[in-house]
């Protein structure tokens, strides 16, 4: 990946590689400018190297985020990669404050509450000023990448990656979609995630793309992209279903529109097609693997409900209590797959990543036909898929506990027009402060962690085994709401 950055840098200075929406308009930054800047964060970026604890890069989708990041990489330097947008780095217990950091890089004037020791820097203090030009560096394709996943435990977790498996993503991405350096590709997911950083920003280097960049996203600023002639879309469902309900843009030049980070309904994926003039293809794979299945451009319609076909490099097997086979048609089981980008482990744990025929246990379960079409049928995890991010509701629950008034908290997704939202079910020592609670929630977490429903009910029904039946719950939720329409409607109110 940094090799082809500067091969860019020598063959096509002048090039536009990165384009980032501003409120003025479209600022441009060419390969030679871009190979510069990440020189620059190398050479500065050389005292952060540690054996011990990675920098922690909170990124916020501008160029300067991408070339620190690539700084990083150049310097050799272990690096989490967290969006700005999150609450793991105010959380004192979450995954990515729980790790140590040798120091932490993010937007100028950003403020996030450090472990002891741990040194701040903004983007210009690797970027700004002159570096040593005359420095030579190799970049070291095991340079661990860390992401944060939901995994297959239900529990957040740091994947660790290497640079080498993410510039094989990217290369992937290129000769799968058929990238080329005509191509301008719209990012409008985070490239701290593992879909924007190698089907976008990985897959624009090894193509020679120019990557368009939405620090802030909003459906102007996305119809500003398209605008500009954007060629290849990646999104998650929920920026489908915000573009199929918006006011259809000009005649747009957008050849393939990609969608992750959650199954896209047929209903949505309809309206896109009509509102874009190209279908979604869906795109399968996780933090952990990289790409697993996807939908290309072919004659033949994709079968409804199929993910598509796994890529070039990529084994599958469908195991349940019956049956162990791969590609036949068969019985929904457990997914196990091989990728040519499979992760080496989680930070911090010493379990074996994957099973000794070298297979990752993806938690779906899934089934293959007879042709390898690949259909997910469900999840063994319970994270909630609010627009593509992944919310652990045991995380969500521990913050809610801490409250005062919290008794007994239990967290749950529920699907509300084609989307997964949060609720949360409290009992409370005051009735009274529900919204107190709320108000609690939204200080410490972000806006689509937050509850988006706060259900106080009297106690949580549990099974023999302790746990919440969250068939009942459901059942005294509805009980205790029509309770509260009829004595409205009893006494006028409402």
């Amino acid at each position: 990946m940094l090799q082809v950055l500067q091969q860019h840098a020598q063959e096509s200075p002048d090039r536009v590689a990165i384009r980032e929406h501003t409120p003025s308009g479209w600022r441009a930054t060419t390969w030679g400018e871009l190979s510069e800047a990440a020189r620059r964060a190398a050479f500065r970026a050389r005292s952060l190297r540690s054996a011990e604890h990675p920098t922690i890069l909170v990124t916020d989708n501008t160029t300067a985020s991408a070339a620190t990041f690539l700084g990083l990489m150049l310097a050799g330097v272990g690096t989490v990669c967290i969006e700005r947008n999150t609450s793991y780095l105010t959380d004192d217990q979450s995954v990515v404050r729980r790790v140590g950091s040798a120091a932490v890089v993010g937007p100028q004037g950003a403020s996030f509450r450090l472990a002891p020791g741990c040194p701040a820097l903004s983007y210009p203090d690797l970027l700004d000023g002159p570096g040593d030009q005359a420095a030579t560096m190799s970049p070291d394709a095991t340079t661990p990448v860390f992401q944060v996943t939901s995994g297959s435990t239900g529990q957040p977790r740091l994947v660790r990656q290497c640079l080498g498996s993410v510039t094989t993503g990217g290369e992937l991405y290129r000769d799968v979609y058929r990238y080329t350096a005509e191509d301008k590709i719209l990012l409008s997911v985070p490239f701290a995630h593992s879909f924007g950083m190698v089907g976008g920003l990985a897959g624009a280097l090894a193509s020679g793309a120019e990557l368009l960049l939405l620090p802030r996203f909003a459906l102007s600023a996305l119809h500003s992209g398209l605008r500009e002639q954007a060629t290849v879309l990646l999104g998650t469902p929920l920026v489908y279903r915000l573009l199929a309900t918006a006011a259809p843009p000009p005649d747009t030049a957008v050849r393939l529109a990609l969608s992750s980070g959650g199954p896209l309904s047929a209903e949505v994926a309809v309206k896109a097609e009509l509102h874009l003039r190209r279908p979604v293809r869906q795109v399968y794979g996780s933090t952990e693997t990289g790409l697993v299945a996807c939908q290309t451009d072919r004659p033949e319609p994709w079968p409804e409900g199929s993910v598509g076909v796994p890529a070039t490099g990529v084994s599958c097997w469908i195991e349940s209590e019956s049956l162990a086979r791969q590609g036949a048609a068969a019985q929904p089981g457990r997914l196990f797959v091989r990728t040519r980008t499979m992760f080496s482990g989680y930070l911090g744990d010493t379990a074996p990543a994957v099973t000794a025929g070298d297979r990752y246990d993806t938690g779906d379960v899934a089934c293959l036909d007879e042709r390898g079409h690949l259909y997910l049928v469900g999840r063994k995890d319970t994270f909630i898929n609010v627009g593509g991010r992944k919310v652990s509701p045991r995380r969500i629950e521990r913050v809610i506990a801490q409250h005062a008034s919290v008794r007994e908290v239990h967290v749950f997704g529920q699907e509300e027009h084609g989307e997964q939202s949060v609720h949360a079910a409290v009992v409370l020592t005051d009735p009274g402060e529900a919204a107190q609670v709320l108000e609690f929630c939204r200080s410490r977490l972000m806006p689509y962690e937050s509850p988006h429903h706060l259900h106080v009910v009297d106690g949580l029904p549990r099974n023999g085994m302790g746990k919440v039946s969250l068939p009942a719950l459901l059942a005294s939720i509805t009980r205790t709401s029509a309770a509260q329409r009829s004595n409205e409607e009893v006494t006028g109110h409402g």
